[in-house]
């Protein structure tokens, strides 16, 4: 059974940022394959996560860094050619 991570995808600013309900099922997906296969791993970081115009978007699920870092690759990816006019920023949080 997959985890819940809705409190990790700030789904508000999504929608605020004019994202369609499509793309943000498709940040959802992303998100849940790839936190379930990396799981808790990498360096302990606290307070990560993808600004999309200064909006906070994702944050981690937990301390270890490899997980947020692919996810929010995979996503800006996916997102960036749709949705060209908004700036994407990772903010990689503080090492703990």
């Amino acid at each position: 059974m997959a985890r819940d991570y809705s409190n990790c995808i700030k789904l508000y600013n999504l929608i605020q940022l004019g994202i369609s309900s499509e793309d943000i099922l498709k940040v959802v997906k992303i998100y849940g394959e790839v936190a379930d296969r990396v799981g808790d791993s990498g360096s302990c970081v606290l307070g990560n996560g993808l600004f999309i115009n200064n909006l906070k978007v994702l944050d981690s699920y937990a301390q270890g860094s490899l997980g947020l870092e692919e996810i929010q690759s995979k996503v800006v990816k996916y997102l960036e050619p749709k949705y060209p006019a908004l700036k994407f920023r990772y903010e990689w949080g503080r090492m703990d």
